[in-house]
């Protein structure tokens, strides 16, 4: 149907896939499922994967250190090699397309809240400032701006929004 293929184009795209296979869906979703057991942040977790090391003996510590059940990701991780092997991915090219559609910065909850906060209670705008600039360039690395793209604090864990807010 129309909507999943445009769906599996779009997330070939964020693990850098050049091309379609036809157990791409089933490589999408090995990965969404151990995502989901290990609640691994998805923004994170998809720029993460941009550094993913495709040689055989690769090592892939950081990414792995990303999941509870470590050979769930293993197995899924060989998957992925093999897949990138058959269209013989470059690494570094990868990393760049997937860098481009994966963005490193978003606007997280706790973030905004912060932001929110600093101008109600005392009229700076500096942190909404800040904010908008960062999220200009969401795809850029932006080294003084790297605990924008940290884990939430626990603190924020709970935060609730609607539509509303």
């Amino acid at each position: 149907d129309i909507f999943t293929g445009h769906y599996l184009e779009l997330m070939r795209h964020k693990l850098g896939l050049a091309g379609g296979q036809a157990d791409d869906l089933s490589l999408v979703n090995g990965l969404l499922e151990i995502m989901h057991a290990s609640q691994a942040d998805y923004t994170r977790l998809f720029r993460s994967l941009g550094h993913f090391n495709s040689a055989p003996d690769g090592i892939n510590a950081k990414l792995r250190d990303q999941f509870i059940d470590r050979a769930a990701f293993d197995a899924w991780a060989g998957s992925y090699r093999a897949r990138l092997h058959m269209e013989q991915s470059v690494d570094a090219e990868r990393k760049q397309r997937m860098d481009a559609v994966n963005p490193k910065y978003i606007l997280r909850n706790h973030l905004a809240q912060i932001a929110i906060r600093r101008a109600e209670e005392s009229r700076d705008f500096s942190e909404v400032e800040r904010l908008l600039q960062l999220l200009r360039h969401p795809f850029d690395e932006q080294p003084e701006m790297e605990n924008y793209a940290a884990l939430p604090p626990d603190w924020a864990r709970h935060i609730e929004v609607s539509c509303s807010s």
